[in-house]
């Protein structure tokens, strides 16, 4: 089980091992010495962080961007795991190429082989032209498999067959025949995959593959220092959408009054004080909750630390 302490890097793949080791050296060197206040829009990241903990996240993935081997990205719900499986294919020589993200849950039995491996024209009722489907709709990117927990057992199997050797079949296709994809996976769990492997719920074989690199993404209530500004950001995304949303005449009064002023101290503090169980989903619904709370009550410009307060009374009930 991975510690909330700890940013836990686990690799089985011998090229991978080596690199890792590599670079884990100047991560440790790294957070000896004091970071900045904020990282946002840099140029090597989309990812917006104060920690030392993302900044640790990040140098792996710049690593692993350039390796092959599937990586799988554990951590809480809301935790951001989505959007590092997108840094991890923009920096690498793969970001020209698709990523595809699928949310596994969604997978049916009756109808995973034909979306996930495609079909041929005239392969069963209903199916009126060819599709490349999922797989080979990757083709030379990523293939991001979120909430991989969430898969049923039988397709389970499917997969593991496919990252056996990168082969799909389409439905219909001539027997034998099969085609060779080049994409690299990248799997998320919010669940001890290990766990449920010991409980019968998924395949070992499979767990091992997707694997390869194990990354664990730290919860926000381990790296408080992210609150602010991500609350920031939250805070200019609201202002954005809003001028636009509330700036109708039909309002009348009651719309737009221009972008709202940062987060008072003691807001922010009221922030940095809770658990978030939903972490970086559940902020960004904070704030946005708070700007409607300010917004109604008063009409001004100022989100109050009785705003927040209001917003995090009602999650804490």
């Amino acid at each position: 089980m991975v510690e909330e302490r700890d940013l836990a890097i686990h690799t089985q793949d011998a090229e991978q091992q080596t690199a890792v080791s590599r670079i884990a050296i100047e991560v440790g060197a790294q957070n000896q010495a004091p970071t900045d206040n904020t990282n946002r829009d840099n140029e090597e990241s989309n990812i917006i962080y104060a920690s030392t903990q993302i900044a640790e996240v990040l140098k792996y993935i710049r690593v692993l961007a350039y390796l092959r081997g599937s990586v799988l990205l554990q951590g809480e719900t809301g935790t951001g795991k989505e959007l590092m499986a997108q840094q991890l294919h923009e920096a690498g020589p793969r970001k020209r190429k698709p990523f595809v993200g699928v949310s596994c849950a969604a997978f049916g039995d009756d109808t995973f082989v034909s979306e996930f491996f495609g079909h041929v024209k005239g392969a069963f009722t209903g199916a009126y032209e060819t599709t490349t489907g999922i797989a080979a709709g990757a083709e030379g990117g990523t293939l991001f498999l979120d909430d991989i927990h969430l898969t049923p057992l039988r397709i389970q199997a499917a997969l593991l067959r496919f990252l056996d050797n990168y082969e799909v079949r389409r439905v219909g296709a001539v027997a034998g025949r099969a085609l060779k994809v080049d994409v690299r996976v990248v799997a998320a769990t919010s669940a001890d995959l290990e766990e449920l492997v010991k409980e019968g719920k998924f395949i070992g074989d499979l767990q091992y593959r997707l694997a390869a690199t194990t990354l664990a993404i730290p919860p926000l209530r381990s790296r408080r220092e992210d609150i602010p500004v991500l609350a920031s950001y939250f805070l200019d995304e609201v202002n954005l959408r809003w001028e636009t949303a509330l700036s109708r005449p039909e309002l009348n009064g009651t719309g737009w009054k221009g972008p709202f002023n940062q987060l008072e101290g003691e807001a922010v503090q009221r922030l940095s004080g809770y658990r978030w169980p939903g972490n970086v989903r559940e902020l960004k619904y904070a704030i946005e909750q708070a700007a409607l709370v300010s917004h109604v009550r008063r009409g001004d410009r100022n989100i109050t630390t009785d705003d927040i307060a209001t917003v995090i009374d009602e999650r804490e009930d």
